[in-house]
């Protein structure tokens, strides 16, 4: 927080969802985050753990952030694009295929708290001036997910490859593309 602008520690709020919270325990993460940023601001902190939906909590947000180590193409990044809401992400795996960094997304060294600082503080400035450039990011995303993503496209071309496969007699194998 400290890499914020004063009147972003003050008006900035972190909604914290996922499994994590049931794994490592609410209580112990809350502990974590704490002691990290100080009780001074826990009324920015929410830990809400797991929900049927994060829908709600991303038409409230002003960005999506998930930085982290071990996803490898989070769909809920997917989901915060096609809804126009900046993501800040990690600079890892398959994610910066689909959010790649200042044309679609905001990437970040998940290893590197000076990065994430750098990222968040960049996308904090950018919504602050309401940036056209942050508008192009958006729309970006927002058309990457239509053309590349929509679950309509995805099934006419597996409908396509199967019938490709039936007619050529061959076998059908599973697996991942």
């Amino acid at each position: 927080r400290d890499s914020l602008p004063p009147e972003a520690r003050r008006c900035c709020r972190l909604v914290i969802l996922g499994r994590a919270l049931r794994e490592r325990g609410r209580e112990h993460l809350q502990e974590e985050i704490l002691s990290a940023i100080g009780p001074a601001h826990r009324g920015a902190i929410t830990l809400e753990g797991n929900r049927e939906s994060v829908l709600p909590v991303l038409l409230a947000a002003d960005a999506h952030v998930l930085v982290s180590t071990t996803e490898s193409s989070p769909l809920v990044n997917l989901e915060a694009a096609a809804l126009g809401i900046p993501c800040i992400s990690s600079a890892v795996h398959g994610i910066p295929e689909v959010l790649a960094d200042g044309e679609r997304g905001f990437l970040a060294d998940p290893h590197g708290v000076d990065s994430i600082c750098a990222t968040l503080r960049r996308v904090y400035d950018l919504i602050a001036s309401s940036s056209p450039e942050l508008e192009a990011v958006r729309a970006r995303a927002r058309d990457f997910v239509r053309e590349r993503h929509d679950h309509r496209r995805a099934a006419a071309s597996l409908s396509r490859h199967l019938d490709a496969c039936s007619t050529a007699g061959g076998p059908i194998l599973a697996g991942a593309a």
